[in-house]
């Protein structure tokens, strides 16, 4: 396990294999893992770190204490109000860079939440593959109660919420539910406080009795497809033929056909 006073990251064994999962975890549950500088810089760090491991099936992102983050720092708020036009962008940068990372990951991104949700912190959610959710979790694109606007972040919202209820989000700042964020896409996953770490265990099966370079593919060919368009009959044809002779791709029909779990199969550690 890496710590340091803001981001806690850990990295569990899958047995019987070679591989592991990472959790990436805010670390500043005293101020509801409220964003500054240093939070952004070694968050960004820990996520691109993470996704160099070859060994590394999953990545889990989570809020330590009650917060998963309650959006920015007021001192870090404070301070940005008084930088000047140049030295604002270099700020927003760094949001950049975070979001960046995240959004390019090149294996399963599972967001974990819990409490508040607000701000940049939806944006960071956008970004994962999917999110579970507390039941009692609340969100909010609050920027536009300080005169700002969710810009940064617009990217990657307007990949996961339709227009609709995304303008509705943007325009009024106001606080919506677990079951609103589920209704437009940004939660796929809701449970109880009890639950969520049972639902979280059931998804990391899921996740984990599936190809790795499958799912990476899978990410590769829809961050693709979302960003250019491709003949049908081209890139796509191509994309299956390079899977379907893979040796992964052999080893899971081989698997299938003997009715045996294939070698990339593992079980969830205890966390």
């Amino acid at each position: 396990m890496m710590q340091d006073s803001i981001v806690e990251v850990r990295y569990l064994p899958l047995p019987p294999t070679q591989d592991e999962m990472a959790i990436v975890a805010l670390n500043r549950p005293q101020a509801a893992n409220a964003w500054n500088r240093e939070l952004l810089v070694a968050l960004t760090r820990a996520i691109e770190e993470v996704s160099k491991r070859p060994q590394c099936r999953v990545l889990v992102i989570r809020g330590n204490g009650s917060h998963f983050s309650a959006g920015a720092d007021v001192a870090w708020m404070q301070a940005s109000a008084k930088l000047d036009f140049a030295e604002n962008v270099q700020e927003a940068k760094l949001l950049t860079a975070l979001f960046e990372a995240l959004a390019n990951f090149p294996f399963p991104v599972l967001g974990v939440t819990q409490g508040a949700a607000y701000g940049g912190a939806v944006g960071l959610l956008a970004c994962c593959d999917y999110v579970l959710a507390d039941a009692q979790s609340r969100f909010c694109l609050s920027e536009v109660k300080l005169g700002i606007l969710p810009a940064v972040i617009m990217p990657y919202l307007v990949r996961k919420i339709p227009a609709g209820p995304l303008r509705r989000l943007c325009l009024s700042g106001q606080v919506f539910s677990a079951e609103t964020a589920q209704e437009i896409g940004l939660v796929q996953v809701i449970a109880s406080k009890e639950g969520l770490a049972g639902a979280l265990r059931k998804e990391l099966e899921t996740l984990l009795a599936c190809s790795p370079q499958a799912q990476r593919s899978a990410k590769a060919l829809l961050a693709s497809l979302l960003t250019h368009i491709h003949p049908q009959s081209d890139h796509t044809a191509q994309v299956i033929a390079a899977a379907r002779s893979s040796e992964e791709a052999q080893q899971g029909f081989a698997s299938f056909f003997a009715k045996a779990a294939p070698a990339w199969s593992c079980k969830v550690p205890e966390f």
